[in-house]
């Protein structure tokens, strides 16, 4: 209950401070990706799980169809719209031992959701979701992405969302046990 409790929380601060915000994290999206295709949520979720061996014990996809755009439009209008969000609304660095590592990638999927919505040109939310991972005694939350590389190319796409800073989890990975993935 407390988790949900939390959730909704942290839902509801987004909300208000998304509408908040200046133009440049929540007036619509004019530019275009240069790329950009539509997925089944089963062609995510198996891309994720086999093809960048992310082996979750559980991947949940809540909607039937993503939206894959260019990691550099990704990165332009998503990653670093977020940052501003977090700097605007004063929960950027200052703030990081108040809010825990999964309030944080709670808020990056639901800014990605809030970005796909504001893009006229989209028809589903952006491919991005929570990633839990845990060793023992450590366990931390942050964020994947499937994005579209220049080459039109599916591409993984590992978010600190605390910083937000894209990040190589690949050997870092290896030593932990991933619990969820939820997109």
């Amino acid at each position: 209950m407390k988790k949900l409790i939390a959730l909704f929380a942290v839902v509801i601060t987004t909300i208000v401070l998304l509408t908040s915000c200046g133009p440049s994290t929540t007036g619509p999206i004019a530019s275009k990706p240069t790329l950009q295709q539509e997925a089944t949520g089963i062609e995510v979720m198996r891309f994720v799980k086999y093809t960048n061996q992310v082996d979750a014990y559980e991947f949940v996809t809540a909607d039937s169809k993503y939206t894959l755009v260019d990691e550099a439009w990704f990165k332009a209008n998503v990653l670093n719209g977020f940052n501003d969000f977090l700097v605007k609304n004063g929960v950027g660095a200052v703030n990081l031992k108040k809010n825990d590592c999964d309030d944080f990638s709670r808020a990056f999927s639901f800014f990605s959701r809030v970005k796909s919505m504001q893009a006229s040109f989209m028809d589903s939310d952006l491919a991005v979701g929570d990633l839990y991972y845990k060793n023992f005694d450590v366990s931390h939350a942050i964020n994947v992405a499937v994005v579209l590389d220049t080459d039109k190319k599916w591409k993984i796409l590992f978010i600190e969302p605390q910083g937000p800073k894209v990040v190589d989890l690949q050997e870092e990975y290896r030593k932990f046990y991933v619990f969820h993935v939820g997109m």
